[in-house]
């Protein structure tokens, strides 16, 4: 009996998680575009996968906000306005703002210590020598800020001792638009950014909730800025992609 490539074979196995994983990647560093369908056949031939598990990982994403299902219409990727762009981060202002004001007097040594580790990793991947593709999205340099910088934010948002700071945040499904902001940032606007976190970090442990929510604040609106020229620039287009 004739058995199948190992490679073949291989995709065939892709569980639910494995193209949740993919497409939820794909989807935050903008390899698939806002607006882009995601029909489940397209989705299922381009990673070699039986429709079943990729009906599920698209319900799945749905659920994280970063899929809109459409009756009879199939999947997409979900779109942002210019409205609803300025609208998440406002809300991520206020939400931020006050996680940072309250975190500045619960946070543990352990936990500052940990906040400016991170801030440190992060000055280090961006003094590392400049190349065009460490510099494109989906570069391990851009991922690893991105991936440092949610680390960064999360610990923050669990210092603050109101678990409810998490789930809001995560209704927002604002991830895809602070890889693109950082992206968008160049060199220049990421130092920018980690001058923030060390203030941040200075505000922990001195313990002083005006600074750490101004700053917070600041730091979302510089993020804002960026997302918003990256908008500007045509990212939210409809890209190809469908049954």
């Amino acid at each position: 009996m004739r058995t199948a490539p190992a490679s073949l074979a291989e995709a065939r196995r892709l569980t639910k998680e494995d193209i949740y994983e993919r497409l939820r990647r794909e989807i935050v560093e903008g390899e698939l575009r806002p607006g882009q369908r995601l029909g489940e056949e397209w989705v299922a031939g381009r990673l070699g996968a039986s429709r079943t598990p990729v009906r599920e990982a698209l319900h799945k994403l749905e659920a994280d906000g970063l899929v809109v299902l459409r009756p009879h219409r199939g999947a997409l990727v979900r779109p942002f306005d210019l409205d609803e762009l300025i609208g998440i981060f406002d809300l991520r202002v206020r939400i931020e703002g006050y996680a940072a004001r309250r975190a500045a007097t619960r946070l543990l040594p352990e936990q500052i210590d940990e906040l400016a580790s991170i801030q440190q990793r992060q000055v280090k991947l961006l003094n590392t020598p400049v190349t065009d593709k460490h510099e494109e999205p989906g570069s391990d340099a851009i991922r690893s800020l991105v991936e440092l910088n949610q680390r960064f934010h999360r610990l923050i948002h669990i210092g603050s001792g109101n678990r409810h700071v998490e789930v809001m945040l995560s209704r927002l499904a604002y991830l895809p638009l602070v890889y693109q902001a950082i992206y968008a940032h160049g060199r220049q606007g990421r130092w920018v950014s980690l001058y923030h976190h060390e203030q941040l970090v200075h505000s922990f442990r001195t313990e002083d909730p005006e600074l750490a929510e101004a700053t917070m604040r600041t730091h979302i609106y510089h993020g804002r800025q960026a997302a918003l020229a990256r908008f500007a620039e045509g990212d939210h287009q409809e890209g190809p992609g469908s049954d």
